[in-house]
């Protein structure tokens, strides 16, 4: 589960301080290592969830899934960031910072089977070895495309699907 743009809405801050494109990812427009300045800290703990995130993640987690958050933010970033998620009520899960280009190695050993990333790159990656891979929909990753991969529009459009999945699999 990555955490930037997929359940934190860091666009919309990103758009409202510095009205970032979102037609290519990542942002050109931010300089490299941005997210580990304070000012790139304090855009991290203003963003707020994406709607629907947290009770979607909650389903998962009743019905026993482990939550894993793996991110490319800066490892300093880890008081932070787990302050947001608890703050949040995100479900518990192991937060894991890893380069970016790695979050498919790191899955793949984890063996986890459902990811949820907004990276375009990183998403094909993970859908060469984890079993699905849903993609939130933002104009930077419209071209993605790989087996096992889909965009979803919300959070909440998700619920049912996910609900869906848990029925079938316990009717096995």
């Amino acid at each position: 589960m990555d955490v930037d743009n997929t359940i934190c809405n860091l666009n919309v801050e990103l758009l409202r301080r510095y009205n970032v494109s979102l037609e290519s990812y990542p942002s050109p427009e931010l300089p490299e290592g941005f997210f580990a300045t304070a000012q790139g800290m304090e855009v991290l703990e203003q963003a707020e969830p994406l709607p629907g995130a947290v009770e979607t993640l909650h389903i998962l987690s009743g019905k026993g899934c482990e939550i894993f958050y793996i991110t490319t933010r800066p490892p300093l970033a880890i008081g932070l960031t787990r302050k947001w998620l608890e703050s949040r009520n995100f479900p518990r899960g192991a937060i894991n910072f890893v380069p970016r280009g790695r979050k498919a190695s790191f899955a793949g050993a984890l063996g986890i089977e459902l990811f949820f990333e907004d990276d375009p790159s990183e998403a094909v990656e993970l859908a060469r070895v984890v079993l699905w891979v849903l993609v939130p929909a933002w104009p930077y990753n419209k071209g993605a495309r790989a087996a096992g991969m889909t965009r979803f529009a919300s959070w909440a459009t998700l619920q049912p699907w996910i609900r869906d999945l848990f029925r079938f699999s316990q009717a096995k």
